[in-house]
């Protein structure tokens, strides 16, 4: 008996991701993503992504004052910044955020000229849903959560999975 249509493009959604994170080690990023970088009032945020292997996707994020003065970023919550993963389609398929709790706590990040933050977050390649999305191309899209917010702060990437 053949497989249900369901099953067989799970078991090829499946295979593309395998695929994707066994040539990953071969393919230079360059062929598979654009990072991004914003620059806003003396803050800079910027993204590089690079392959975990099996793990998934590495999302490194770096917040740098570029300015001449001291800057602080105020936060009403634990929590510095958020990511979202759109398809092809514009509809988040992950969002970092997504299954965190965050203390409600006021908190300043204050940098110097030229001092910054970095932070390292992996995706595992899996959507909201808990299942592994399907081989595409992604764009994805970091942001800060400090208020008041600035939409105009926020580094956008993409990737081919």
């Amino acid at each position: 008996m053949g497989m249900e249509p369901n099953m067989k493009k799970a078991s090829i959604a499946y295979a593309s991701v395998a695929l994707f994170l066994s040539a990953a080690a071969c393919q230079s990023q360059s062929d598979r993503l654009l990072e991004g970088q914003a620059s806003l009032q003396g803050v800079t945020l910027s993204v590089s992504t690079r392959s975990a292997g099996s793990s998934g996707l590495v999302m490194d994020i770096s917040i740098k004052n570029t300015g001449s003065r001291s800057v602080t970023l105020s936060f009403s919550a634990s929590q510095a910044y958020d990511i979202q993963v759109k398809n092809g389609l514009g509809v988040v398929v992950w969002q970092w955020s997504h299954d965190k709790v965050f203390l409600q706590v006021v908190w300043n990040l204050e940098l110097a000229p030229g001092e910054s933050r970095s932070y390292e977050e992996i995706w595992d390649l899996k959507g909201n849903s808990g299942s592994l999305v399907p081989s595409g191309v992604y764009s994805g899209k970091v942001y800060l959560t400090s208020y008041p917010s600035d939409p105009g702060l926020a580094a956008h990437f993409v990737v081919t999975l």
